[in-house]
């Protein structure tokens, strides 16, 4: 019997480039027809990557990597979600939240600003002891 253990080169969605995503997005929905999933969940989740490329976060300081996060949080839920449903979209992944965006900025801010405290005091502690 084949053991079944995770691809350890898998990248988890937030890690990914925006290229990487872009081409993730397009296999996925192209295998999400193919593989006869419900038209209602392809077209939600296509009108959801369209927003994102086209969202004005892009153009901010580390916009893309913000609405990388963003994707993954979503698509993450959206999946769960699907458990608990028909044949029906479980929420309408399409309208962008721009206050979930606001959150997820402020969230990678400040935990790079965090590490960048922490950083110096961590190297300068090594380094005395």
């Amino acid at each position: 019997m084949v053991s079944h253990k995770p691809f350890n080169k898998v990248i988890p969605d937030e890690e990914l480039t925006w290229q990487q995503m872009s081409i993730a997005r397009t296999t996925l929905l192209h295998h999400m027809g193919r593989t006869g999933w419900p038209e209602l969940h392809i077209v939600a989740l296509a009108e959801f990557y369209l927003n994102l490329e086209s969202h004005p976060m892009r153009l901010q300081a580390d916009g893309d990597t913000i609405l990388l996060h963003y994707q993954a949080q979503v698509c993450h839920k959206w999946h769960e979600a699907l458990h608990n449903t028909s044949d029906e979209p479980a929420f309408d992944t399409s309208a962008i939240n721009n206050r979930h965006v606001e959150m997820t900025a402020s969230d990678l801010w400040n935990a790079r600003h965090t590490e960048g405290i922490l950083r110096p005091v961590e190297y300068y502690y090594l380094k005395h002891t």
